[in-house]
Formats: C-alpha cells, sequence, structure tokens
C-alpha cells in the first residue's frame, strides 16, 4: 500500500482558499463605490434635506463560505418608498435597479475574472 502526505496540498488549497475570498471581497466593495458613486450622482428625486441621497450606500457579507452579497442600502426609512413600483412615485424616482443594471455585468465578469486568474 502507498501512503501519501496530503497535508501541504491541502494548506495550499486552504491558502488560495483564502486568497480568492479576499479578491472578490474586494472586488465586490470596489463595485459597490462605483455603484454607491453612480446612484448618488443620478438619483432623480429633488433634494429637500440630502439625507436620501448622502445615506445611499453598499454593505458587502458572506452569506455562506461560498455565497458574497453585495447589497446597496437607503440610509433613511422613506428609501423604500423612492424606490419601488407599488407605491405612490410607481418607481419614478427609483435608482437601485437602474444602478444595478448598469453595473451588475461588469462587476461579474470582474469576479469571473479574478476566478481566472
Amino acid at each position: 500500500m502507498i501512503r501519501t502526505d496530503v497535508s501541504k496540498f491541502l494548506a495550499s488549497l486552504e491558502v488560495n482558499q483564502k486568497r480568492m475570498s479576499f479578491a472578490l471581497e474586494s472586488y465586490a466593495k470596489a463595485g459597490g463605490s462605483k455603484m454607491v458613486k453612480y446612484a448618488k450622482q443620478n438619483a432623480p428625486w429633488e433634494n429637500r434635506t440630502r439625507a436620501a441621497r448622502d445615506g445611499i450606500a453598499y454593505k458587502t457579507e458572506w452569506e455562506t463560505a461560498t455565497r458574497l452579497r453585495l447589497n446597496l442600502t437607503s440610509g433613511v426609512n422613506y428609501g423604500i418608498y423612492l424606490e419601488f413600483m407599488s407605491f405612490a412615485h410607481k418607481g419614478r424616482l427609483s435608482i437601485w435597479w437602474p444602478t444595478i443594471n448598469r453595473h451588475s455585468s461588469e462587476i461579474y465578469q470582474g469576479w469571473a475574472s479574478a476566478i481566472n486568474n
């Protein structure tokens, strides 16, 4: 019977997984920053207090060991009314979906290239 020590191999897998996780999270944060900048510059609503525009932010979180989520958030409690179609504005003031649609393919392509490198 042949015995093989795979401890070095397993250690290198763990190191590569940590590097990959760091790269993906870094790329998500860069994409989140781009999306926040775009949303703040292009939000269609009229500024009264600047709270809604200034409150636009992003958050990254690992849902599982293999699932990273990038969220756009509103810093005001009425942000949901500006965004969703079922409310009075019927989505005319929405900035989240236009921002996500504009940037999502670029972010996914960046994640794919990070995984392949």
